[in-house]
């Protein structure tokens, strides 16, 4: 007898990178006959209707205060037992983990969505994570330099290990240059613009922003006078010093912060250079879209950015937090409307044949069959 059910443990369903990537990959599984019911810890989420719709059930505790929520979660696991259990994001991990071990689940799987540098912050948490590892029948990064961190730093026996690439729907970007560039720049209220620069990033200080504005107020006098840059993400109190720096550099009038985006499809037509200037990163969606879309990039060399973005080649990559390399890197193809054209058309290529949708689907639907039912990982 074939066993597909599959409980996901997650924080929340808000929109951000391993939330978005959840609702590309669970209708996928959905769809190969697979029984899903994803738990939020935290709380609920725009994206809930999207998962919903593709009739995956979503549950949570009616009580969101952490013993209760423990609580709950146990009795849940304990009334609607599944052949397996995955959990994204840290607080998910720790959480939920500690209740399927108490409820005996048989089959713990953890998915890995970023570098691990965040256990600087929580020596003792930490500890208790990589206990937790030893209690995982699987452990997934999305990139390369975290599965070699989870194996030299956390001591994940490389039989536990499993490397699963985000993927992306490129027929989703089929149709972008027929769409009416006008209608979307009156759409968002957006000027004429003789080049456009995109960064699809949450305003949070890690994805960059304040170097990217640096960078930019460096080359000012290299881009067109029209030039224009559209910060897509969600906003927090954080902008207001990202906003307050955009206005001393004299740059407040090229910078559109247009908050989060339940499509940002529409932006990538119009966008000539994508930008990813994170300080850390796992392995970005938005640089996948961004390729997708036809758009050269400009890309911190972190995390899985080098595992995407082929240097010189789909993009260019710089080091993190270094404002004037950022901004050589954006005045060189700038000014460059053919290298601009090659790489984006280079990236094209290479998204559809190494980080398609269907395979992460395939991938992750192959791993999860066996596993639920008894078999080693291959």
């Amino acid at each position: 007898m074939k066993i597909r059910t599959l409980l996901v443990i997650i924080p929340t369903l808000e929109v951000g990178g391993a939330e978005n990537h959840l609702c590309q990959i669970l209708p996928g599984l959905k769809a190969k006959g697979w029984d899903i019911t994803v738990y939020l810890t935290v709380g609920a989420g725009k994206l809930i209707p999207t998962l919903a719709a593709a009739g995956i059930k979503i549950k949570q505790p009616s009580i969101f205060f952490l013993p209760v929520t423990f609580i709950q979660l146990c009795w849940h696991l304990l009334r609607e037992q599944r052949a397996l259990v995955q959990f994204v994001l840290p607080r998910a991990y720790l959480l939920g983990a500690l209740a399927c071990l108490l409820t005996r689940q048989p089959r713990l799987v953890m998915n890995r969505r970023s570098l691990n540098n965040y256990q600087q912050k929580y020596p003792m948490l930490t500890k208790l994570e990589k206990w937790l590892h030893t209690k995982m029948a699987c452990i997934i990064a999305n990139n390369r330099q975290a599965l070699e961190q989870l194996a030299t730093e956390e001591n994940v026996p490389d039989q536990k290990l499993r490397l699963i690439y985000n993927g992306v729907d490129t027929k989703r970007f089929d149709q972008l240059a027929q769409l009416d560039s006008i209608a979307i720049r009156q759409q968002f209220a957006l000027a004429p613009s003789a080049l456009t620069l995109i960064v699809v990033a949450n305003i949070i200080p890690y994805k960059g922003h304040a170097t990217l504005l640096e960078a930019l107020s460096l080359i000012q006098d290299q881009l067109p006078s029209s030039w224009q840059l559209l910060c897509v993400g969600a906003k927090t109190d954080y902008l207001q010093d990202l906003q307050q720096q955009a206005t001393n550099l004299k740059l407040a009038n090229n910078v559109y912060w247009l908050g989060m985006q339940t499509s940002v499809d529409p932006l990538l037509a119009i966008a000539d250079i994508a930008i990813c200037c994170s300080y850390e990163e796992g392995f970005s969606n938005a640089i996948l879209e961004a390729m997708a879309a036809g758009l050269p990039l400009v890309a911190t060399h972190v995390g899985g950015n080098p595992e995407a973005v082929v240097d010189g080649e789909t993009g260019i990559l710089v080091p993190a937090r270094d404002a004037v390399r950022l901004g050589q890197a954006i005045s060189k193809l700038a000014v460059d409307p053919k290298a601009m054209a090659a790489m984006g058309e280079a990236g094209k290529k290479r998204v559809r044949k190494f980080f398609s949708l269907q395979e992460c689907i395939n991938e992750y639907d192959s791993l999860c069959y066996g596993l639920a039912n008894g078999k080693a990982i291959s």
